[in-house]
């Protein structure tokens, strides 16, 4: 959780002359000047803010700090005690406003000493909201929030709501990271056991006083320092999108590790991150280089409304289009007229890992898968399901004697020994 400390500074202005206690005897102390919260404030010159201790923010610990303050004639903070708050929290208060500085406040030519109450608000702010998740279609993300297209081939199969499901699994709070694609590329003329490279694209919130240079920098020192990555030169920046972003390199830290690219831009308070993975470096560039297609998102002209039929007198107008049809995998099975069986992997094999690999399939209107999504199932038999499930080939669905493309599921299953 993040927090966030707002400081309300409850001092008060110079007050008149005539509002001071009379001078007292030589060689005697003056009384101080009860002065309120508002006027003295505008004495302070120098402001320290308070620092949210950790244990109280851990356990939610939030609210108003009010301190009775003495001010010595130099302006110093002389004494200070606590009038209401939280134990937890009035601590932090007092250390903060020992290090105050006020002007001398100044009645008849001479400095006189000021008491007065200062108030801390200690508020604990929720995560701020995620970006919207943006949508796939036609083979493009499209992200309006953002302003952008990203077009990506068949051979990149989206596993984006597969990556929002180990995200969440893995926080037990809410995350403040929007998995906004994630997909595998699994080359069509390849054995189809295992993709060659990944991509994960993700949003959150900018952090204060930084840009997309330091920020890359940070994970960078981040990764070397747990050893799970080592640069390959300086970060090099690119344009994506009118975009100004910054890429990393990194080779592998270890026999089985991967190549690695990170790329870090900021738009609207968010950063945008790429994170590309693969098991080559010629793979690695090709799948960087999916981001150069990425264009911004113009929303084409409106058009002007096609006269209807219905508008015209004794013609009845023509019925909707229906353009796309969810159906049930049952559905679909029955329709199935070539099936190509997926291979096991041989290492998944060795790792005794079976399960059900369960994708989201589009299909033409000839009867063609013209786009995957993985939505479940162990990550090392999603490759070899891809490869042989785009193969498949349905009949046409035909709805009032017309085909039409139908949304749908697939599952394969993997049994050891079946």
């Amino acid at each position: 959780m993040l927090g966030v400390l707002i400081l309300a500074a409850a001092t008060l202005a110079p007050a008149h002359s005539q509002s001071a206690n009379p001078s007292p005897p030589s060689g005697e102390s003056a009384a101080p000047v009860r002065l309120t919260a508002q006027d003295a404030a505008e004495l302070a010159e120098k402001r320290v803010p308070a620092a949210y201790p950790e244990k109280a923010r851990a356990n939610g610990i939030q609210g108003d700090v009010v301190l009775n303050v003495l001010i010595s004639e130099t302006g110093d903070v002389k004494e200070s005690s606590v009038a209401s708050g939280d134990p937890d929290l009035a601590q932090a208060a007092i250390e903060s406003v020992k290090q105050w500085k006020y002007r001398p406040y100044i009645i008849d030519g001479k400095p006189t000493p000021v008491a007065t109450r200062v108030t801390f608000s200690f508020h604990i702010k929720g995560p701020p909201p995620l970006p919207p998740p943006g949508s796939f279609h036609d083979g493009t993300y499209v992200d309006e929030f953002f302003g952008i297209r990203y077009p990506l081939s068949t051979e990149w199969v989206r596993e984006t709501t597969l990556m929002r499901k180990q995200l969440a699994m893995q926080s037990s709070s809410p995350s403040s990271a929007q998995v906004l694609l994630a997909a595998l590329h699994v080359p069509a003329r390849s054995d189809g056991l295992v993709a060659d490279s990944s991509m994960v694209m993700v949003a959150a919130p900018q952090p204060a006083q930084t840009d997309a240079k330091k920020y890359l920098a940070s994970v960078s020192e981040a990764l070397s320092a747990e050893k799970m990555a080592k640069p390959r030169g300086d970060s090099t920046a690119i344009t994506i999108a009118g975009l100004t972003a910054y890429r990393a390199d990194f080779k592998p830290s270890s026999g089985e590790a991967q190549y690695q690219s990170i790329l870090c831009a900021m738009a609207k308070g968010y950063v945008l991150r790429w994170n590309f993975l693969a098991v080559s470096e010629s793979a690695l560039d090709d799948a960087v280089a999916t981001v150069s297609a990425i264009i911004p998102n113009v929303s084409p002209p409106a058009a002007s409304a096609p006269t209807k039929a219905s508008d015209s007198p004794g013609i009845p107008a023509d019925p909707p289009r229906v353009e796309v049809v969810r159906v049930s995998s049952g559905v679909t099975v029955g329709l199935l007229v070539k099936k190509v069986e997926p291979r096991y992997p041989p290492n998944a094999k060795s790792a005794h890992i079976q399960g059900q690999v369960l994708l989201h399939a589009r299909i033409d209107k000839s009867g063609n898968i013209i786009d995957l999504e993985a939505i479940s199932g162990p990550v090392e038999l999603i490759p070899p399901t891809v490869d042989a499930v785009r193969q498949w080939k349905y009949k046409p669905y035909l709805l009032k004697g017309e085909p039409v493309e139908l949304d749908t599921t697939v599952e394969v299953r993997y049994v050891l020994g079946g």
